[in-house]
């Protein structure tokens, strides 16, 4: 039983909010996934550059265009709740995320990220889940392993939140990476 729904605003900016829930999903019998909900809504995003991505099939045309989407700032809101995850009958637990990525305008955006400047990027994630499924990401992503050295390990669960502002990049309140 999977229930979605999308309202997409249309004018200059396009603003998007796409809604996915279903009460339980089970991949080849090997994963069960109950009381899944996921909200992501993509605002500011420039409805010129879209329509040209859309009617270009050339890829550095296409490449050209995604740099320039990027440049002209957007906002990303994504988040997700599972309940209970189940793989190989063995009980996974719970995952919820609550993620928002700010792009400001900046013609020079690519230049500023090639030097490592960060300062147009504004970026939160509050992620909450149990040991045996961050241990299941920092497998499928082993560059989060440094991330989750600092989450919050607490009564079974591990809490990893990670801001990016004025340029300076936190870990559950620690101060990593500063211009």
């Amino acid at each position: 039983n999977v229930r979605t729904d999308n309202i997409t605003y249309f004018g200059d900016k396009i603003k998007s909010i796409s809604n996915i829930e279903f009460d339980s999903l089970n991949f080849l019998g090997s994963v069960i996934v109950k009381d899944f909900k996921l909200k992501l809504i993509a605002d500011k995003i420039d409805a010129k550059l879209i329509s040209k991505f859309q009617n270009t099939a050339d890829k550095y045309q296409r490449e050209m265009l995604v740099k320039e989407l990027l440049s002209r700032g957007f906002d990303l809101d994504l988040n997700t709740d599972i309940k209970d995850i189940k793989a190989l009958s063995q009980n996974l637990g719970f995952l919820n995320l609550k993620s928002s990525l700010k792009i400001k305008p900046d013609n020079k955006l690519f230049e500023k990220l090639q030097k490592h400047d960060i300062s147009d990027i504004n970026f939160f994630m509050d992620l909450k889940t149990t040991p045996q499924i961050s241990m299941i990401l920092m497998n499928l992503v082993p560059q989060s392993t440094f991330a989750f050295a600092f989450a919050k390990k607490d009564n079974g669960m591990v809490e990893l939140i990670i801001k990016i502002e004025n340029g300076e990049i936190y870990i559950n309140g620690k101060k990593i990476k500063s211009d």
